[in-house]
């Protein structure tokens, strides 16, 4: 945990300059990353011997949490997990399988059980009823 950047005068002032900080500080939201590779691209990789050092690149630049490789739509893909922390991220995760393999990217965003229980979905649907 940080320390406030400026010590106010009041405690309340004090504690509530700290969560704003720390709010600022930690605003990364997880997305899965669904990607589709055309089997083309990657067959002449493949066949090259090249795709092991593409993807390598590609993991280096866009430093997935997780990824699992899998069938996507008839196609080669992947699922990842990624961390973004502004709008402007999300290209720059995209723009390696963009131009690396000729992928297609779709992020959603991804949601914790902790996300869910932040989000007092029992009180939500409490006060639905009323």
């Amino acid at each position: 945990m940080r320390e406030p950047l400026l010590c106010l005068t009041s405690e309340r002032q004090s504690v509530s300059l700290q969560t704003n900080v720390q709010s600022k500080m930690r605003h990364v939201m997880r997305m899965f990353l669904n990607i589709r590779i055309p089997n083309q691209l990657i067959n002449m990789l493949i066949l090259e011997g090249t795709v092991g050092d593409v993807i390598g690149k590609i993991m280096e630049e866009c430093q997935p949490e997780v990824i699992d490789f899998t069938e996507q739509d008839g196609a080669r893909g992947a699922i990842a997990v990624v961390e973004v922390a502004t709008a402007s991220d999300i290209p720059t995760l995209a723009e390696s399988w963009f131009l690396k393999l000729d992928a297609t990217c779709q992020f959603q965003i991804a949601t914790t059980p902790g996300d869910l229980q932040k989000a007092e979905l029992d009180t939500l649907g409490a006060e639905s009823k009323s």
